[in-house]
Parts: structure tokens; sequence; C-alpha cells
């Protein structure tokens, strides 16, 4: 994930926020019809956990340029979407229908360089997830696996650290970096 691409994550995501409530439930859609076997892993209001969801998702654009404080909430959330059951093929669903929500909600903006700065965004943030859960699983002799999450999505300071850290556990949204509990 390069400069450029941080900036244009962070950008057009400026331009997200003020229709979060509507991108939220498109991407709640979109996912559930990519995947109906999803829908029971999400519990609870739909609308509140699309509040969550944004939040999360608003929390992780602004702290790309401090990814070093980023990455163990992230781990963190590895491991439990592991105890979740959440797959490598989950991981590559909700990649797409992160894209597709972008495409919808954005239009023209959601050019192709904005697209591959998301790919290697959500790409970037998932492999930390998937690696954490690896590294769990490695007690129990499974692994999920991260070689296909880029293809897939292809297709169609410590008080900060802290933050970012009971944000992330406070979301508890089934999204591949948010709990979904």
């Amino acid at each position: 994930m390069t400069p450029k691409q941080k900036e244009l994550v962070q950008k057009s995501w400026e331009k997200v926020l003020p229709i979060a409530p509507q991108a939220a439930e498109i991407f709640y859609r979109t996912l559930f019809e990519m995947d109906p076997s999803l829908k029971p892993m999400f519990k609870g209001d739909i609308v509140e956990q699309g509040k969550k969801l944004m939040t999360m998702l608003d929390t992780a654009v602004k702290s790309l340029d401090n990814l070093e404080n980023l990455i163990p909430a992230v781990e963190k959330l590895g491991v439990r979407h592991y105890e979740y059951g959440v797959t490598d093929i989950d991981y590559q669903v909700v990649g797409a229908a992160l894209l597709s929500t972008l495409e919808q909600g954005l239009g023209k903006a959601f050019n192709a360089s904005t697209k591959k700065a998301w790919t290697a965004v959500y790409t970037t943030l998932s492999t930390i997830m998937i690696n954490a859960a690896n590294e769990a699983k490695s007690k129990h002799g499974n692994t999920l696996s991260s070689t296909e999450i880029q293809p897939a999505m292809n297709n169609d300071t410590q008080d900060q650290g802290s933050f970012i850290q009971a944000a992330l556990e406070q979301s508890n949204t089934p999204f591949m970096m948010i709990d979904r509990d």
C-alpha cells in the first residue's frame, strides 16, 4: 500500500461519510446477495451494525498513516474472526461487497486508481487478520489462505493505538475488520 493509495482511500472516504447510512445498507444488501450464508453471522439490528461498520471503517481509514498502531487491533480481530468461523472465502466476499458498495456510493469518483487503492488497503488489512488467525489456528492444525484475497478483489503513538483498539473492540460489527457480536 503506497502513500498515494492511502491518500486516495482517505479522500474517497470523505465522500462516503455523508452517505454513511446508505453505504452501510448497500454493503449489507450486497454482502448477503453475494453470500446469503453469511447473514446468520450478523446478530441484532442491521441498521445498528451498519453504524458500527461505518465508525470502524472511519477509524481504520484515518489510521492508515499510523499502521503500526492499527495492526495489533486488526490482529486481535483476525483471531476473533477465526473463533467465529470466518474463512478465507468470507474475506473475499466482504472485500468484493466493499468494492461494490464504494462503486455504487461514489459513482464516477470510484475510478480505476481509487479501486486499486481500496483493494490494496483491504488486502493489507485482511491479510494481517488472516495471518493472525493462522497463528492462532496453528495450535489446531488449520490455516486460512491469504493468497486468494487479491485476485478476488481485482475481479469484479500509543494513545492513538489504544483509542483505535478500543474503537475496534467496541464496534462488534461483522465486517472482516469488525467484530460480529
